[in-house]
């Protein structure tokens, strides 16, 4: 469960910034900015191990040992990104999903803390997370993941508009969002809710 109570909404936009970060600069620059947001999300996300008991040395591991995971992640995501700079909106979800399998494999595989679970808590997000019919958690991963980058990149535009001196911040951002990316992010979540509410709409219990 989301620890905030019903806070899960900002699962959205919450890798946004890291993602921003991590498109600016290196692959060892990308791999740092995800370790940053693994180890404070999970440092947040994992309190909940508190209610056992306190929170000692396992809770220290659980917490670096995410935070590697996505410097691995965002490290991956970013080499793609820099080899590819046209299929960047998809490298970053797609990294996300193939290491997230990684993650859980195995004996020893850690499921917990999954960017998809969390939206499971949240009942306005069900016709958005319908999608896991078709493709299960990834598919639910990859559309936040999606999300997550298009902001980020959106932001990236809008922050170099400013800095050539070609608008404030209003108007900077309304033109980083008028582009490609911005109308196949709004046609995937358009098509996605209208997909879940169709299926919430026929489900029989």
């Amino acid at each position: 469960e989301w620890m905030f109570h019903g806070a899960g909404i900002v699962v959205w936009f919450c890798m946004a910034p890291a993602i921003a970060a991590a498109e600016r600069g290196s692959i060892r620059g990308a791999a740092s900015a995800g370790f940053v947001f693994g180890a404070v999300a999970n440092t947040l996300l994992l309190t909940w191990l508190g209610q056992f008991g306190p929170l000692g040395i396992g809770y220290l591991f659980t917490v670096i040992g995410t935070g590697l995971y996505y410097a691995a992640t965002f490290a991956v995501a970013r080499t793609i990104s820099k080899t590819l700079p046209g299929w960047s909106l998809v490298a970053w979800p797609s990294a996300v999903v193939v290491m997230n399998g990684y993650k859980g494999a195995g004996f020893m595989g850690f499921n917990w803390c999954d960017l998809g679970h969390v939206l499971a808590s949240i009942p306005s997000a069900l016709p958005m997370i319908q999608i896991a019919e078709i493709g299960g958690v990834s598919a639910v991963v990859f559309l936040l993941v999606f999300i997550n980058a298009a902001i980020a990149r959106a932001g990236l535009r809008a922050v170099d508009v400013m800095e050539r001196g070609e608008g404030a911040l209003g108007d900077a951002f309304r033109r980083a969002t008028r582009n490609r990316e911005v109308g196949v992010l709004a046609a995937v979540v358009v098509a996605v809710g209208a997909f879940g509410a169709w299926r919430l709409s026929v489900y029989e219990p």
